[in-house]
């Protein structure tokens, strides 16, 4: 079988390119598979990290070889020349959005192994939709809560490994011309920082530093508001190559007021003002059934406030298979 991606530069190391021909056969075959497993295709929160997930990931790539080839490609396009790729028009709009996340979730089994988003329900397709009974409570404790604005980060940085891979899926975009995607690689922003004094300070102090990342609510293992479980890691690192997120590293030196010394600041400040640079983003207002996997170790996404609160997109955690 002849390579599926063909993508091209539209950024530092982000690549866009047509979605591959899925062909319908083996997404229905898939999807048969799936459901004699699962009872139906209903409820995607069936979907939950269980011992024998290789053995089904085996199932679903002797059933659909497009689907495997393209699971394969994927995580070697974002370990060499990308750290995040874009294919707009995946072709799962004739399917429901139950079906879709089960198809996504088959695509991710041959990228590796898919997570438990939260300890407590365990599921592994988590909603990006506003929640709006907790936003009106003021409870919404992490960005796929809510509709502002997600600065630039990583994902589970607030964990001591975060996953490598993170899919995302676009079921709808806002209406309102908000929620636009953003994008950028991390070994960009080392270089700009390379570049200046107070850059090389304080890469210096945020690699050699290790910071308080305190976990939002609901991801820590009893979901409680008032719960404070941290991680402490430096924001560059080899593996991950970077780890960020401002609100929950305030949050961190907030309960640690003796760690946010002088020279961290300093360093915050540089980084800060570097990752406000609009210049080296890559920006894209993503279509529905657009697919975006990037290296959550190399790369770091975002996305502008929205006010269109039926604004829908699907996530998929993937740590490296065995």
């Amino acid at each position: 079988m002849r390579p599926l991606l063909t993508l091209r530069a539209i950024g530092d190391r982000i690549g866009e390119g047509p979605s591959p021909a899925l062909p319908e056969r083996e997404v229905d075959a898939v999807l048969t598979l799936l459901a004699r497993r699962y009872g139906s295709l209903a409820d995607p929160d069936v979907l939950v990290p269980e011992p024998d997930l290789d053995a089904l990931g085996a199932l679903v790539a002797g059933t659909a070889p497009h689907l495997a080839a393209l699971a394969a490609e994927l995580p070697a396009a974002v370990e060499g020349p990308w750290s995040a790729v874009i294919l707009p028009r995946l072709g799962l709009d004739r399917l429901s959005p139950a079906e879709r996340c089960f198809l996504l979730f088959a695509l991710s089994l041959g990228i590796g192994r898919p997570t438990a988003t939260d300890h407590l329900t365990r599921r592994i397709v988590w909603n990006l939709r506003a929640c709006e009974d907790r936003m009106a409570r003021g409870t919404a404790s992490t960005f796929s809560e809510h509709n502002e604005a997600a600065p630039l980060h990583t994902d589970t940085q607030y964990y001591a490994e975060p996953e490598r891979y993170l899919l995302q899926y676009f079921v709808r975009s806002a209406g309102c011309g908000g929620g636009t995607t953003e994008l950028r690689d991390g070994a960009s922003v080392v270089r700009a920082l390379e570049r200046s004094d107070a850059g090389r300070r304080a890469l210096a102090v945020l690699t050699r530093t290790p910071l308080p990342f305190r976990i939002p609510a609901a991801f820590t293992r009893d979901g409680a508001a008032s719960t404070l479980e941290l991680t402490w890691a430096p924001i560059f690192g080899a593996r991950p190559a970077l780890r960020f997120r401002v609100d929950t590293l305030e949050a961190g030196l907030a309960a640690c007021p003796e760690h946010a010394t002088p020279e961290v600041r300093d360093a915050l400040r540089t980084l800060y003002a570097e990752l406000a640079d609009p210049c080296p983003r890559v920006e894209r207002t993503l279509e529905p059934d657009t697919l975006v996997l990037i290296n959550n170790h190399e790369a770091l996404h975002g996305r502008t406030a929205f006010t269109d609160l039926a604004r829908h997109a699907v996530r998929i955690r993937i740590a490296e298979g065995p």
